[in-house]
């Protein structure tokens, strides 16, 4: 195996002392050197001899000893003689030796690069081993690894199951609270059904969930039904009050459904017959965003009429617009889609009939939120039929609408049109932009002076969405009627702009803001438990450092001393065992029956008092657990491992408790914090829907002129103060609106709030105002008196603005 230049090389084929002289091995006949590395005869164990010309020589292939003499007299006997004087002989020899030396070589050269290809096969063996412990180790790992995350994913997976059945015991519980209310209900109407007359099977089946709603047709309905459905028009069923009737809800017990009811008062004959004239245009409104009638019931003759109206389930724009929280999710998106279709359905109303059906009180409060936030128009019931000579303009006898939406030249000379309804549908397009309410600040003045914004409580808007509606609400709002566009017109651009700025959602959007918010809850928690588990790792790497420490320590400490373990009594070292912390040396415990213990403890499985760590097996001994340091010494590596596991098992699952228990109280927390905020926002709500009913009262029951007897209302009037309504032929005087029968002329001259030089019944426009101011006065002071004291507060502020506008000036006087 050496090499040509290898210096070790003349040691093997080396000069002997007087010549160089080969010689042969008598017991395997091998042909080699004269010198070699000796042994001795009687020695077995190889040595070198310290030279060379000793006697005893060994083969360097058999390793037989035999007597240098004795090779040495052979060699002699079998040298071929050749005469001494003869150089070609010689020459002839050294060619043989130089090609026995040659072939030696080469043999010595197969000789080494066999013996460096099988140091190679073992170092490539060495290395495969150590590559198989190495992947052993790395797989080991990854399981450990797979295994951390499998649990992780496993508390992930039960935290995502609890959150779940949480939702899903909270619907249940709003199901129950539905379903417990309608129960209610239907008990209470089963409970009054001997007092209401009783309605035939025939008579009412089929009529609110039939083929006639289906194809649209509006359903002669019996009043008994009505009665029955609405709790005998009870007035915890009444949800609006308007100056043509009242509005209760209706609820079908048989087949579960929800619907309005109107009550309407008609009086004279004129009255009936202009109503029964409008119904039949009315019975054929069919438009997705005109509130759908389907029910009458009574007769236009008996002054007692009964409308039935789809129920609106979300309530009216005005409500979205003047609830903060509610305004905030009610994005630019549904305000556009809301102005499109009111504007779609007074187009309708113009022109599908093939006459103008004007609604004469276009307003936000009579724009409603149906299923799906669809908006529908309502009050349509007392629209007026244009007669088919007018075709343009037409002069009313009496004023009707809602301050702030009424358009001028309306107020001015009762000159009502198309154009009209435009400017007001204006106003309500400024509503939708500003979220701002035209009964308490004049929006037209602030669109006329470039200072109306855009509501930024439900987030920003596209600057182009908003110049184009500022610009269609300026064109709606113009001072002269002519210039205003056509509302065929402002329907295609509100549609225009529609598809421009607006993506239609698959979902709405209260349940999207409702996702997101739990999705954000439940990021949280995510984040606090990957926090959580960051922080066992931190502590398992110091337990680890700690436990490295104590090794190092245990190992200088220990000694070879013997001992007797406490189970099997058989006498180890103490490096074959391991001593109690306690530091009693009759609790000593070998190695053979730590691991059983550790076994016997896996099966047992963790108590209060260990939590899964190993403890001393003696009875009545309260020594804490062996230190992991000691018992990864002691140990073999699988048991350790499973002893490891073991207790990472554990403070996992403490750690889950831990959490658990922290969510549970955080949910509780949160849980009353919303209840608090419910039951605070409900309260605020009620207060504020006290003091709107109150102000809507005020305003249209004392501030607003009307007949004392229908309850027209009228703006103002020339000449004499004994006023005929012209609708109920009504007389009543001008000064305290009281009912004076057929004639009011001797109440006028008599009357005690007459102002009139000499109690004439003539006078002066500025005499009625100043009558009117005091009435008024002196009419809410009075039923602000029957108020409490914060209440009355509220309720004044309201009326502020209303009071103003007529030139009433009241200030508490409490």
């Amino acid at each position: 195996f050496f090499s040509q230049s290898c210096p070790l090389l003349p040691l093997l084929f080396c000069e002997p002392r007087k010549k160089r002289m080969p010689t042969r091995c008598c017991e395997c006949g091998h042909q080699h050197c004269g010198q070699f590395f000796g042994f001795g005869r009687g020695e077995r164990r190889r040595r070198c001899c310290g030279g060379f010309g000793f006697k005893n020589k060994a083969c360097c292939r058999c390793g037989e000893f035999q007597p240098y003499e004795e090779v040495q007299a052979q060699q002699i006997a079998q040298r071929p003689q050749v005469p001494e004087a003869g150089r070609e002989g010689q020459e002839v020899r050294y060619q043989e030796e130089n090609k026995e030396l040659r072939q030696r070589i080469v043999d010595l050269q197969v000789q080494g690069g066999e013996l460096q290809k099988a140091l190679n096969e073992a170092d490539e063996k060495l290395r495969l081993e150590r590559k198989d412990k190495e992947e052993e180790i790395r797989q080991a790992m990854q399981k450990l690894r797979l295994e951390r995350k499998e649990k992780e994913e496993e508390i992930r997976r039960a935290e995502e199951y609890k959150q779940k059945c949480q939702e899903q015991n909270q619907q249940l519980q709003e199901l129950l609270a539905k379903e417990q209310s309608q129960a209610n209900e239907i008990q209470e109407a089963h409970d009054r059904t001997p007092q209401i007359p009783r309605v035939h099977t025939d008579q009412v089946a089929g009529r609110l969930n039939g083929p006639d709603l289906d194809h649209g047709r509006v359903t002669e309905l019996d009043e008994g039904y009505l009665m029955q459905c609405t709790d005998n028009f009870a007035e915890s069923r009444r949800i609006g009050e308007g100056a043509h009737g009242v509005v209760y809800r209706a609820v079908d017990t048989s087949k579960g459904m929800w619907f309005a009811v109107k009550h309407l008062k008609l009086d004279g004959d004129e009255g009936a017959k202009l109503f029964q004239r409008e119904l039949q245009a009315l019975r054929q409104f069919r438009h997705p965003h005109i509130i759908r009638l389907f029910g009458i019931c009574g007769h236009a003759t008996s002054g007692r009429m009964h409308l039935a109206f789809e129920y609106a389930t979300h309530g009216s724009v005005e409500d979205w617009l003047k609830d903060d929280s509610l305004a905030k999710i009610w994005p630019f998106g549904r305000r556009l889609q809301t102005a499109t279709g009111v504007a779609q359905a007074l187009n309708y109303m113009y022109r599908a009939l093939g006459k103008i059906c004007l609604h004469r009180d276009v307003k936000s409060a009579n724009i409603v939120l149906c299923q799906g936030m669809v908006p529908k128009l309502i009050d349509c019931g007392l629209s007026i039929v244009v007669p088919e000579s007018v075709k343009t303009t037409f002069t009313m006898t009496s004023v009707t609408g809602t301050q702030g939406y009424m358009c001028p030249q309306y107020l001015r000379d009762q000159r009502y049109s198309e154009k009209s309804e435009v400017h007001s549908f204006g106003v309500v397009l400024c509503e939708l932009i500003s979220g701002l309410l035209a009964q308490r600040l004049d929006i037209t003045a602030l669109l006329k002076e470039d200072e109306l914004e855009a509501d930024a409580r439900p987030g920003p808007w596209p600057d182009a969405l908003v110049q184009g509606l500022l610009r269609l609400a300026k064109n709606c709002t113009k001072a002269l009627p002519d210039r205003r566009p056509q509302m065929l017109t402002v329907m295609r651009e509100l549609m225009a702009l529609q598809k421009e700025h607006v993506v239609v959602q698959p979902e709405s959007d209260l349940q999207l803001k409702q996702n997101e918010r739990l999705q954000e809850h439940l990021q949280t928690l995510r984040d606090e438990f990957a926090r959580r588990i960051n922080q066992l790792e931190h502590a398992l790497a110091g337990v680890e450092h700690q436990r490295a420490e104590a090794e190092q320590a245990m190992l200088a400490q220990e000694a070879a001393e013997a001992r007797t373990c406490c189970v099997c009594y058989e006498d180890v070292t103490l490096k074959d065992g391991v001593d109690c912390p306690s530091g009693e040396a009759q609790h000593f415990l070998c190695t053979t029956c730590l691991e059983s213990h550790l076994n016997a403890l896996a099966e047992e499985g963790p108590t209060a008092r260990n939590r899964g760590r190993l403890q001393c097996p003696m009875p009545g001994c309260v020594a804490p657990a062996y230190p992991d340091a000691l018992l990864a010494q002691r140990l073999s590596a699988a048991a350790y491992q499973r002893y490891q596991g073991r207790i990472f098992h554990v403070r996992e699952v403490e750690l889950v408790a831990e959490l658990n228990q922290q969510f549970d109280a955080e949910l509780q927390r949160r849980v009353a914090q919303a209840q608090e905020q419910a039951r605070q926002e409900l309260e605020r709500r009620s207060q504020d829907a006290q003091v709107q009913r109150h102000h809507q009262y005020i305003r249209e029951q004392i501030l607003t002129l009307q007949c004392p007897r229908c309850g027209q209302a009228f703006f103002d009037f020339d000449g004499c103060f004994a006023l005929t309504c012209g609708r109920c032929k009504a007389a009543f005087c001008a000064y305290c609106l009281r009912d004076c029968g057929h004639d009011a002329h001797q109440h006028v001259a008599n009357c005690p709030d007459n102002l009139a030089p000499g109690r004439d019944v003539f006078g002066r426009e500025d005499l009625f105002t100043a009558a009117q101011q005091q009435r008024r006065r002196r009419m809410v002071k009075k039923y602000l008196d029957t108020l409490d004291v914060d209440l009355r507060r509220q309720v004044l502020e309201y009326c502020q603005r209303d009071l103003r506008d007529i030139g009433v000036e009241l200030r508490p006087w409490w």
